[in-house]
């Protein structure tokens, strides 16, 4: 009877160090989700240029339609004219406003 039981907990032991093993092997989640949002991130001087005065504060994009005639549909759905709103390589959407 010994015998078995210290069989058993040799089994339970290896499961377990091979679990704990196995999950530390690959990214982990925060480590992704923060990679995935990386390359997301604005331009630095996004911040700057929605602070200067240049923010309409109108919403753009399929939700909200287009900006008025003379602004620009940012990349994230705001209306201004401030060069991250309305640089085609910053992000500025064509459909819902002008872009440069």
């Amino acid at each position: 009877m010994k015998q078995y039981q210290l069989f058993s907990m040799l089994v339970v032991i290896v499961v377990v160090f091979s679990t704990a093993l196995s999950c530390n092997s690959g990214a982990r989640p925060i480590e992704a989700a923060t990679k995935a949002t990386d390359s997301a991130t604005p331009p630095s001087d996004w911040d700057e240029d929605l602070n200067s005065g240049e923010f309409s504060g109108h919403e753009c994009g399929p939700v909200h339609g287009k900006c008025p005639y003379d602004q620009c549909c940012s990349l994230r759905n705001e209306c201004g004219n401030s060069t991250s709103h309305c640089n085609l390589s910053l992000g500025c959407k064509k459909k819902w406003g002008i872009c440069h």
